[in-house]
């Protein structure tokens, strides 16, 4: 069976906000969480929860690149696997700006 990943970006949001908007709409939990792979504080999903959600800022790494160097002014991103349709849908309602999609 295939599966989807989605990658999304916010211009100008910020990190809590744009958490409490996803999971109020999508109906999900999220959870604050620390590490330096993902810019310091985060939220996400459960780690065996379906779909899958991580919610982060698009910060630099130890090389000083951001996560997102295709676009920078994307101050939030949002990295998913096994979302559904209507589930992106109400990302994009939410601001959230459809940045990658592949299948594995």
């Amino acid at each position: 069976m295939m599966k989807r990943s989605d990658f999304y970006g916010w211009v100008g949001a910020d990190l809590g906000e744009v958490a409490a908007g996803v999971s109020e709409r999508l109906g999900l939990e999220l959870h604050t969480r620390w590490g330096d792979h993902r810019g310091g504080s985060y939220w996400s999903t459960a780690i065996d929860a379906h779909p899958t959600i991580y919610v982060m800022r698009n910060a630099e790494d130890e090389e000083g690149l951001l996560h997102e160097e295709d676009h920078p002014d994307m101050t939030v991103l949002l990295d998913s696997a096994d979302l559904t349709d209507e589930q992106c849908a109400l990302l994009e309602e939410l601001g959230g700006q459809l940045l990658h999609r592949s299948f594995f």
